[in-house]
């Protein structure tokens, strides 16, 4: 009987390892390929971190589902948010450096985020998106720093 409870639990741990979810399940690291950016991406969740003068005050990871951003192989951009209380929408073009893994909303207005006009590609999979960017100012004696991080899923 002890060998066969034994023997259960060995195989349940080998079961939840193999099938265990990790960064790499949806496929290989695209960044350096600039055309794997073209496609249409909702976001999924936008992960932030607060500080003031170095110390971490607060932080917090968001369900966000209500933004899609579309980036076309000739360079331009489409970003649009949807929600119950605003909707807004921006366009323009964008560059991609593959080496610095640097993404720039060109053009930006009034309906995106503008630390996200500069963002760097975190993560590029086939699937999934991760946008990575720092807001830095100084006011009333307190230096502020955010750390934003916002994860897309490819919808087309």
């Amino acid at each position: 009987m002890m060998k066969k409870l034994l023997a259960l639990l060995l195989a349940a741990a080998i079961c939840c390892l193999t099938s265990a979810c990790s960064k790499s399940d949806d496929g290989p690291d695209l960044r350096s390929k600039a055309g794997a950016l073209v496609g249409t991406w909702q976001t999924t969740t936008h992960r932030w971190v607060w500080y003031e003068n170095g110390k971490r005050v607060d932080a917090a990871t968001d369900p966000d589902d209500w933004f899609t951003l579309q980036l076309t192989a000739d360079g331009q951009y489409h970003w649009r948010e949807e929600d119950d209380y605003v909707s807004s929408e921006d366009d323009g073009r964008y560059t991609y450096d593959t080496s610095s893994h640097l993404l720039r909303l060109l053009d930006a207005g009034l309906g995106l985020d503008f630390g996200l006009a500069s963002a760097v590609v975190t993560r590029l999979t086939e699937n999934r998106l991760e946008l990575s960017w720092t807001d830095e100012w100084y006011e009333d004696g307190i230096d502020y720093r955010e750390e934003n991080t916002l994860s897309f899923r490819r919808i087309e």
